[in-house]
């Protein structure tokens, strides 16, 4: 993760420890987001009532063999083949990268975390397998 331009300051003041209050809502969604939720429960945390039981977050692994793998997430078309949000992925260093840019090419063992249906990240597991 970037160091902010403000830690560094805090740093030389001397700080021994900084809490970001950024980061830690960050590390409660992204577990919200990857431990099976559906959108449902994520929507109740920024307390948003409306009706998104259907919707789901998923992490997908790329594995050997896929049409995916080598491809930049503009050639993979996942939106247009599986009507989900390619939110993010986490590449073979565990490290979320969020919001991938169109040419960022998807790698093998690449994990990405997506929005939409089950039946829609049910779609993309098999693109992802074979």
């Amino acid at each position: 993760m970037e160091e902010t331009n403000s830690t560094g300051k805090f740093n030389k003041a001397g700080a021994d420890h900084l809490i970001s209050p950024i980061e830690i809502a960050s590390e409660r969604i992204v577990s919200i987001a990857t431990n099976g939720s559906d959108f449902y429960d994520f929507a109740q945390f920024f307390g948003i009532n409306d009706d998104t039981h259907d919707y789901k977050f998923g992490l997908v692994q790329i594995n050997a063999g896929s049409d995916l793998v080598g491809k930049s997430y503009r050639e993979a078309n996942i939106p247009q083949r599986t009507q989900l949000v390619v939110i993010g992925f986490y590449s073979l260093s565990n490290e979320l990268q969020v919001n991938p840019k169109a040419d960022n090419q998807i790698q093998l063992g690449d994990r990405l975390l997506v929005f939409g249906l089950e039946n829609q990240i049910t779609d993309l597991k098999v693109i992802a397998k074979h």
